[in-house]
């Protein structure tokens, strides 16, 4: 997974950097919401963490200034000094996604941040009721993928897996997020094929094949 995080406490950042890049994600770092925005046409994030000091990354303007620059589908964590019911809902109104406060635990921002990408790969999904790539078509409403017009029989999660991937097209996914984005976190999947293997990532361009 790819994450912005847009934060200028040191601690904080060298905090996020440890968590997120021991769960196999890679994370970017912007001590100002204007260098994100430059960045945004480049590449591809799959969540932005807004850190919890600055009034340029964690305020209500700051992040309702964001959102209008970001894609609708980005999920927007906030970080909290204090856990005050009128901050939160102060962010969540301006376009924060969800919020948490200190002090922070890394398994429970992990979590947060794999319920919110999988409701944004799967909601943009059904927003879509036919996605089309080469000659590769999906019906997201009957869960059904077509080849040259032929049905593929797939089982319910080779069919997650498989709109995971066509939504992330030309990005590297790593096994641990494949296998939490598709299964979930904390459960055992029957052993993955041969190309799901530990040591490498999948880098996967439909081509009708």
């Amino acid at each position: 997974m790819n994450i912005a995080v847009l934060d200028c406490d040191t601690r904080e950042v060298h905090w996020l950097e440890r968590a997120f890049s021991a769960a196999g994600h890679t994370v970017t770092v912007f001590t100002a919401s204007s260098a994100l925005v430059r960045e945004l046409p480049r590449t591809d994030f799959d969540v932005v963490i807004a850190g919890s000091t600055g009034p340029d990354t964690c305020s209500p303007r700051g992040i309702a200034e964001l959102r209008t620059q970001l894609k609708s589908d980005i999920p927007v964590i906030c970080l909290l000094k204090d856990d005050v019911e009128a901050d939160v809902a102060a962010m969540l109104d301006a376009g924060a996604d969800d919020c948490l406060a200190k002090p922070f635990r890394s398994l429970e921002l992990l979590a947060r941040v794999a319920a919110l990408t999988r409701r944004s790969i799967y909601g943009k999904a059904r927003h879509e009721d036919v996605i089309e790539l080469g000659a590769l078509r999906i019906d997201t409403r009957n869960r059904l993928i077509f080849r040259d017009g032929e049905r593929l029989t797939l089982t319910p999660k080779t069919y997650d897996l498989a709109v995971l991937l066509l939504t992330h097209t030309g990005q590297l996914l790593t096994r641990g997020f494949l296998l939490e984005q598709v299964w979930g976190r904390g459960v055992i999947p029957p052993p993955p094929p041969a190309w799901m293997s530990p040591d490498i990532c999948c880098h996967w361009r439909p081509e009708g094949r």
